[in-house]
């Protein structure tokens, strides 16, 4: 969407011209320069590592963009939404999938109430991945979102309609563009929703909605590239001290 989109400012469609130079190479797999040769983790640095590589909280951010754009769409329409909301603790209820979360602080990313029916709960669980690691190169990206949507659905759906009595609904979105079939179902719910609040039409609500999420998607793309990845703190400063208190221990030796 983003090479297609406008480039006006005042919505935030605009990239740099590095930051386009990166994004259509990106998206095309051409060659690109001054790359360093080894990330900070020790890896050999590469495109394909700089869009997996966990140093530095690039790929936690990709997530968390997209997270909050839905999240803060559907408060546009609902009155009860939350990020990261905590499910309900196990109480001996047996959950069938061997691979089902049954950690006590297991969280989804988003909740809404009244989503898909009134005044029940639906869950959501974002999932960014990018189609060109090695290991997916043999898989098309609609066979990997189906694979990542079951994956998702093994280990929240279980417990997430017999505990909290909510639905569950898989977010999966290639970093290159693309999303899952039940990602399509859900935004274009929200899209209705969105134009019918607006009192707009729907396509063009859809196309702004997907405008947003390609652009959010492509600028993370690009930290992920490009982000510096070096230790937060190298000054030796204990930085996560408060500054009362380090101000307190100053003039207490003066």
């Amino acid at each position: 969407m983003f090479l297609s989109a406008l480039p006006l400012a005042r919505y935030g469609f605009t990239l740099s011209k590095s930051d386009f130079r990166d994004a259509v190479a990106m998206r095309y797999m051409w060659p690109l320069s001054d790359m360093p040769s080894t990330c900070v983790c020790g890896s050999a640095f590469s495109v394909e590592h700089s869009q997996m590589c966990k140093t530095g909280g690039f790929i936690a951010l990709r997530h968390n963009n997209i997270r909050d754009i839905l999240a803060d769409a559907m408060r546009e329409v609902l009155h009860d939404v939350q990020t990261e909301p905590p499910l309900l603790p196990l109480s001996g209820e047996v959950l069938l999938p061997q691979s089902a979360n049954r950690d006590a602080d297991a969280r989804a990313d988003i909740r809404a109430r009244g989503f898909w029916t009134e005044q029940q709960c639906a869950f959501f669980d974002v999932r960014v991945f990018y189609p060109h690691a090695p290991s997916y190169v043999s898989r098309s990206v609609s066979a990997l979102c189906r694979s990542f949507e079951e994956e998702k659905k093994r280990a929240y759906g279980d417990r997430i309609r017999h505990v909290d009595r909510g639905s569950f609904t898989p977010l999966v979105f290639s970093s290159c563009g693309g999303a899952g079939v039940e990602t399509g179902m859900a935004l274009r719910k929200l899209a209705s929703m969105l134009a019918e609040k607006r009192n707009e039409s729907y396509g063009p609500t859809m196309n702004l909605l997907r405008t947003r999420l390609s652009f959010a998607i492509v600028r993370a793309s690009i930290v992920c590239l490009r982000g510096t990845r070096t230790p937060r703190s190298i000054s030796g400063f204990p930085s996560s001290f408060p500054a009362y208190a380090v101000l307190h221990e100053l003039r207490a030796d003066e």
